[in-house]
């Protein structure tokens, strides 16, 4: 299995399902609801080799659209783009690990006993409720709103997987993830949007719901789940049960 190239593969698919514009050898997905880097983004296409005129056609459109130029990549994939990104003054934000596990993966959670695991509930209230506590733990600022809502539902719609960490004796919504797919026969998701409150981390919750989240996605029938992480994440993952298979580059250009 090329599990470098089916990640790629996977992110393209995800890139182009949604509303994007293609400017020379990059995919640009832009959010009207979100302005923080996580939701405004470019990658290129595998094997790109952009030009100085297609990287300033791509910045001039974030600035248009006020929205700070950034790109997310796998290095491995198109080696050519970081070097002239960093050549038309683009910095390296951060260096992802990324990990993935298959069904043949023994994954071992450490959930506490006090905390519930379950998929999440799709109605309107619980999605919120997910909305709020995932922005949070992100740093956006800006509450949840029924436009997140929207999203969530729509992507139950189309297969994807979200689950919830609760206290068992109150029922406090205290974390959730989910697992992305373009559609409800994706052979490959993404493990994304793990989140925890604040005072219930380093409990291994986070570890617990990518695990419940992974094993319901193969058996489902899903071949690879992978995810990337804060390199201070990694140990989490890596105590689950995840593997490193390569590193995801965020690069973006600071305003003038």
């Amino acid at each position: 299995m090329n599990t470098a190239a089916l990640i790629s593969a996977r992110i393209m698919a995800s890139a182009t399902r949604r509303a994007h514009q293609v400017i020379g050898p990059f995919v640009v997905n832009l959010d009207q609801n979100h302005t923080s880097a996580a939701w405004n983004y470019a990658i290129p296409v595998d094997d790109a080799e952009p030009t100085a005129q297609e990287i300033a056609d791509l910045v001039a459109h974030f600035r248009a659209n006020d929205r700070v130029p950034r790109f997310e990549l796998i290095a491995q994939a198109a080696p050519a783009v970081a070097p002239a990104l960093a050549a038309a003054g683009f910095r390296q934000d951060d260096c992802l690990p990324q990990m993935a596990a298959t069904p043949d993966y023994h994954l071992t959670p450490r959930l506490p006993a006090d905390v519930v695991l379950a998929p999440a509930a799709p109605d309107d209230a619980e999605l919120l409720a997910i909305a709020n506590l995932q922005n949070r733990a992100y740093g956006e600022t800006k509450p949840a709103s029924q436009a997140d809502v929207d999203r969530l539902q729509r992507c139950i719609a189309r297969g994807v997987l979200i689950a919830t960490a609760r206290t068992a004796d109150t029922g406090e919504l205290i974390g959730a993830g989910l697992i992305d797919v373009t559609g409800p026969d994706d052979p490959t998701g993404e493990l994304a949007a793990v989140a925890t409150v604040e005072q219930h981390r380093g409990r291994g919750i986070g570890g617990a719901i990518s695990a419940f989240l992974t094993e319901a996605a193969f058996a489902r029938g899903m071949k690879l789940v992978f995810l990337e992480c804060e390199a201070k994440n990694a140990g989490v993952y890596r105590k689950t049960g995840f593997t490193d298979c390569g590193e995801r580059l965020w690069m973006s250009l600071p305003a003038d």
